[in-house]
């Protein structure tokens, strides 16, 4: 069942708690943006329903260790459609920063997405940094 979340200023700032390690027996998971750290293995379990017009413009990721061979994508999905994405290559850490401005409208779902990009028996650790939704009137 999604969870209704009302953004109560004029900038709304989700953040998943502590962070978390995606091993390479992890297909495709979606994760919630209300102080959970949490996964499920299907979308309809993980999605909040935004109370007010918005629009996201900023998704920030850090990776602190990644000894994977291969890709991890990263998406903000609205709706069920991946719209703010990061994809961290192999082996690589550090920032990663996402600003394409996208509209969300009162009743929206969002939530996250994460795919390996193939099979690697290493692991990624991240952090959500960010996800900034600025509320419009």
């Amino acid at each position: 069942m999604p969870i209704d979340y009302h953004v109560p200023n004029r900038k709304g700032h989700f953040m998943l708690v502590g962070t978390t390690t995606l091993y390479n027996d992890m297909s495709q998971k979606f994760y919630i943006f209300n102080g959970q750290s949490s996964s499920f293995s299907t979308e309809p379990q993980c999605k909040i329903k935004l109370g007010s017009n918005g629009r996201v413009i900023k998704f920030q990721l850090y990776c602190s260790n990644n000894s994977r061979a291969i890709a991890t994508f990263f998406g903000i999905r609205i709706n069920g459609v991946n719209k703010n994405t990061i994809t961290i290559p192999a082996t690589t850490t550090g920032l990663f920063e996402e600003t394409t401005v996208n509209p969300i409208a009162k009743g929206d779902y969002v939530n996250m997405q994460i795919t390996p990009d193939g099979f690697s028996p290493n692991p990624i650790t991240f952090t959500l940094e960010a996800l900034e939704i600025e509320v419009l009137p």
